[in-house]
């Protein structure tokens, strides 16, 4: 084992053929593979939306909802665009290989991003690798996230090119990354700037324990923010997808419910590992605590370990921007690239074993790709059943889902109570109330449940074994309204079972 551990130390500490490199970008995607592609519960959601603008135009009230009145603003529309395309056209094997093209872009653009910090590909390679292994882990799904991820990765090439070069035609490019971000993804707007403080920061001259900032011109990054601003009104809704993020972040009934939304316990596997990674990333700085760090590099860390305080959906930012400014911090202990000869010999062994590992890969694509689902099966099944009831009928049916569960029903053409697009159900978004603190009272608090229905008077509930609404009130004498139409029993490990239920109002 340590002969095997120095073996592999040395690829990276001593001149390696560049192709040796290349054997290592395999790492990513078996990981992403193995660990299995899915769908995000939104996404069902996120086609509808799609679907409706290709075929109506750009939407002003809460679709698909039996709150049709509400305002609505889709603040990810061109994400909805696209993966209604991709999906409607090629199915959900197009959606899977979709997800692998941005997963390798992001990939690729996070090499080329240590590479210009380290100038070094043994140090690009490993740490473009630990930063895509570990956005694989929790972060790659069919959400807007990922065009998050292609555009800030992006701002960073450009403000690195800009403060090795001093030449403003890199910063020309961040209002065309502003214009992409509003549109793919608005609520993620604010992170353009946020991620520029350090920068600004590091544009002073001072030397603060080990944290160096270097005097440079600081009127082309104000220029660059305000052209920034002013490019973000170039979206369907104007003013209403900038301030997006101001009337949806921080409420405390979403960060309850939504679990990207709550903060990392360390007691639990997610938190252990984002407090390891953050741990990790502290110790090789106060290891190697001789060096001195560049101040937007400090800050850069230092805010995003806060934001993944606060959030596990803040993670991914953190992994983005800590990484890279290691392959900067460590560079000296890598290995500088160098020309070789190659021989036929290191040719044939090569290909076979890239070849080999290609092989690994797309098996482990395959394996993943039919292993998981996009939602929980028996709802599913339920929501396929009531549809066509629907149809039989000729009639628009009023049915409650919880949060999750929503956004396949809704692909099914039913109305639903609430979906997974947490912050149109505020107050401060749809102007009319606060369905979300409703749902989560009617779920996980003690709400009069009688009263709730009564209030909406549903033609059909469907419900899981595990809420609230089903044993405090479906599964008892209480019930007078609904009777049980369908049942679906699904395992969800080896010896665990979920039942999901379908009921329809009786009188």
């Amino acid at each position: 084992m340590k002969k095997a551990f120095y073996n592999i130390k040395n690829i990276f500490t001593k001149p390696q053929p560049k192709y040796i490199y290349f054997l290592f970008f395999v790492i990513p995607f078996l990981v992403l593979f193995v660990n299995r592609l899915c769908f995000a519960n939104d996404f069902y959601t996120l086609f509808s939306v799609g679907k409706y603008i290709i075929n109506n135009g750009f939407p002003h009230n809460l679709i698909f909802t039996i709150h049709s009145d509400f305002t609505y603003v889709p603040q990810q529309w061109l994400t909805c665009v696209l993966f209604y395309l991709i999906y409607h056209y090629f199915g959900r094997i197009g959606m899977m290989f979709f997800l692998t093209f941005l997963y390798a872009f992001i990939f690729y653009i996070s090499y080329k991003l240590c590479y210009i910090v380290s100038n070094k590909r043994s140090a690009s390679t490993l740490f473009s690798i630990i930063i895509c292994v570990l956005l694989s882990f929790l972060h790659v799904r069919t959400r807007p996230q990922m065009f998050d991820y292609i555009i800030i990765l992006l701002e960073f090439i450009i403000l690195e090119k800009y403060f090795r070069t001093d030449n403003i035609k890199y910063l020309f490019f961040l209002p065309i990354l502003s214009i992409l971000l509003i549109n793919f993804h608005a609520s993620s707007f604010s992170l353009l700037f946020i991620f520029m403080i350090p920068y600004f920061i590091d544009t002073f001259s001072f030397n603060i324990f080990g944290i160096r900032g270097k005097k440079r011109k600081r009127t082309p990054l104000v220029l660059s923010l305000i052209a920034m601003l002013i490019s973000g009104f170039i979206n369907p809704y104007g003013l209403d997808m900038i301030t997006y993020i101001f009337r949806s972040y921080g409420n405390k009934f979403i960060n309850l419910v939504v679990n990207e939304m709550k903060a990392p316990v360390i007691t639990d596997k997610i938190g252990f590992f984002v407090y390891f990674v953050i741990f990790s990333v502290l110790f090789i700085y106060f290891h190697f605590k001789d060096k001195q760090i560049k101040a937007r590099y400090f800050f850069l860390t230092l805010g995003t370990i806060f934001m993944t305080l606060l959030n596990v959906k803040s993670f991914s930012y953190f992994v983005i921007s800590s990484f890279f400014p290691l392959a900067d911090y460590l560079s000296d202990y890598f290995a500088k690239d160098e020309e070789f000869t190659i021989t036929k010999e290191f040719k044939k062994n090569y290909f076979i074993a890239f070849g080999f590992l290609i092989l690994i890969t797309i098996l482990s694509f395959i394996m993943g790709y039919n292993n998981k689902v996009a939602n929980n099966n028996s709802i599913k099944k339920i929501a396929n059943y009531l549809s066509k009831e629907q149809k039989k009928e000729n009639k628009k049916f009023r049915v409650y889902t919880n949060y999750d569960n929503g956004s396949y029903a809704e692909f099914k053409g039913l109305s639903v109570y609430i979906d997974p697009r947490a912050e149109a159900f505020l107050k401060s978004n749809n102007k009319k109330e606060d369905i979300f603190k409703e749902y989560y009272m009617l779920d996980y608090y003690d709400s009069d449940i009688e009263k709730f229905l009564n209030k909406y008077n549903f033609d059909y509930i469907i419900v899981s074994d595990d809420e609230r609404l089903y044993y405090n009130y479906l599964n008892t004498n209480k019930n007078k309204k609904y009777k049980k139409v369908y049942t679906e029993k699904e395992r969800i490990e080896y010896n665990k079972y979920t039942m999901s239920y379908l009921y329809k109002r009786i009188n």
